[in-house]
């Protein structure tokens, strides 16, 4: 299903009503605590093939590598809906499942995904989301759902890591400056001492 189907679906569903995203009301229970949750959004349909469909790596141990075409582009992975993974618990080395996102939370990540998309040619995997709502006894399948859930930020792992690797060249750059100056010292004093 091609980035256009997609959006072309959501918005039929918007207009009809099956996903109530404008003016939506939260159903959260009563005394309800908001909480913050932030891991890499995987869509449910790669969680329950316990691979991604677009690599064939295990979900549960390379989240990172989940791509976003995948994610939001592929239409029986936007139909199922998505999920935040949870780190690996200390001493383990698969992730787990925090909670399924709610239908509105679902279209927000769509949203953001295909944006992501349209403003980089580069291929781009690993993402990352941080979503507010509040906890449910609702699942989706295996899940607890995040009701009345917002995505609060998204990006991906090659964003965080760009900004790290052009700290790391900087540093870099630096270090190489630095050997130079010391080089060119060490080649002068021994220069002199020749001379004399």
């Amino acid at each position: 299903m091609s980035s256009e189907s997609i959006r072309n679906l959501l918005a039929f569903l918007l207009i009809v009503g099956s996903i109530d995203v404008v003016g939506a009301q939260c159903a959260a229970a009563p005394g309800a605590t908001e909480i913050e949750v932030e891991g890499f959004v995987a869509d449910i349909f790669c969680l329950k093939r316990g691979t991604s469909l677009d690599k064939n790596l295990n979900m549960f141990l390379y989240p990172e590598n989940h791509t976003l075409h995948c994610l939001v582009e592929v239409g029986v992975c936007v139909e199922s809906g998505y999920a935040i993974m949870k780190e690996p618990a200390q001493g383990e080395s698969e992730y787990g499942v925090s909670y399924a996102l709610d239908d509105s939370a679902n279209a927000e990540v769509v949203t953001a995904g295909l944006n992501k998309i349209k403003a980089s040619s580069a291929a781009q995997q690993g993402f990352i989301g941080k979503f507010k709502g509040y906890p449910s006894s609702d699942m989706k399948g295996d899940y607890p759902i995040l009701q009345c859930a917002s995505l609060v930020s998204m990006q991906s792992q090659r964003d965080a890591s760009t900004k790290a690797d052009e700290f790391s060249i900087a540093i870099v750059a630096g270090i190489v400056a630095g050997c130079t100056v010391v080089i060119g010292i060490i080649m002068f004093l021994t220069l002199n001492k020749c001379n004399k």
